[in-house]
């Protein structure tokens, strides 16, 4: 499958700059448990895979988020590559938590997320994230 790239480089640099701009929307509005916010962003259609292999779709994702204790992330070393109206945005992670004992828990993973525009707006298809062993 030949996928053709946008053909203005303003073009890419705003898609880019708009699929950063979503994945810190999404960031935000998950330490908030906003859901109304992170469903208009999801597609329909959306899956990912769990840290145990398991296949998951958007209701899936919304009970994740609402069993979250996350009370920070940061985004590290973000990349955005856009193919017409697919974009790939890959980054480290760090999510941190309180846990009920008081004590703190940081998990950093890497992530992939597939956005595809439908109807002129970026919707995220599908994403992946991959623990990464402590001390890398």
């Amino acid at each position: 499958m030949l996928i053709a790239a946008n053909s203005s480089g303003a073009d890419t640099l705003a898609d880019k700059k708009e699929i950063l701009r979503l994945e810190e929307v999404q960031a935000k509005a998950w330490l908030k448990h906003d859901w109304a916010t992170i469903s208009m962003m999801v597609a329909d259609d959306f899956q990912y895979w769990s840290f145990k292999g398991i296949r998951r779709n958007k209701d899936d994702l919304k009970r994740t988020l609402e069993q979250s204790g996350e009370g920070d992330t940061k985004i590290e070393d973000p990349e955005v590559r856009v193919y017409g109206n697919a974009a790939i945005f890959t980054a480290r992670i760090l999510d941190t938590e309180k846990l009920p004992n008081g004590q703190t828990h940081a998990e950093k993973t890497c992530v992939t997320d597939v956005f595809i525009r439908r109807a002129g707006k970026w919707r995220l298809v599908a994403s992946q994230e991959t623990p990464v062993a402590e001390g890398k």
